[in-house]
Formats: C-alpha cells, structure tokens, sequence
C-alpha cells in the first residue's frame, strides 16, 4: 500500500509541477500556447487539463519510483495498482490545484478555471 502512496504523492507532484511551470509568465509557458493551439484532444492529458494529466504522467511517476529505488523489479501487482494511482493522483492534484487558484497565487480568468 506504501507503494501506491509513493507513486500517487510523486505523480502529483510532478503533475502540479508541470502545471505551474506552463503558467503565464513561467519559464515553459510557450508550451502551454503551443498546446493550446493544437485541435487534438491528445495535448490535454498531456498538457492542458490538470484532472487529464496523471493518466499519462503516472508513467512517469514510476519511473520516479524506480529511480528513487522504491521499485526494484516489475510486478503483476503494479498493473492493479495502476488504475487506483490513476485516480488517486487525478483527484489529489486536481484537488490541490482547485485550492491553489481559489487562495489566489495565480491571477487565471474564471472560466479557465472551470476548463480545468
């Protein structure tokens, strides 16, 4: 059950990273406006919609698990965790990023927010 902590707490964390790093007047923010010029549905789990992103991105958290060591080995278990990391980090990074923007940090137009 450690393992699905681990892998839902680093798959957020990256999500969330990404996300502000993609913000206006952040260092990556022309990525965000390429993406967003695209049609393809594809760029919002990539890029766009922060509730879309841990379904790819959680690839990525694992591979963080298995840098960090908390991975040694594939497993079969790791497939039946991974619906659940899915969720977990969906929830728990859209849930972050919902109080984010209501405190106030970013100054985003309402109806982005409600893309989101």
């Amino acid at each position: 059950m450690s393992l699905v902590f681990s892998w839902v707490t680093l798959t957020s964390i990256w999500i969330l990273g990404l996300t502000i790093a993609t913000q206006e007047k952040m260092l990556l923010h022309f990525i965000r406006r390429w993406a967003e010029k695209k049609e393809s549905s594809f760029y919002e789990a990539v890029l766009l919609c922060i509730w879309c992103m841990s379904s790819l991105h959680s690839i990525i958290g694992y591979g963080f698990l298995i840098g960090i060591g908390v991975v040694d080995e594939f497993s079969w278990r790791h497939l039946v965790a991974y619906p659940i990391v899915v969720c977990g980090s969906s929830f728990l990074s859209g849930m972050l990023w919902a109080i984010y923007l209501r405190i106030g940090f970013f100054d985003i137009e309402e109806d982005e927010f409600n893309n989101n």
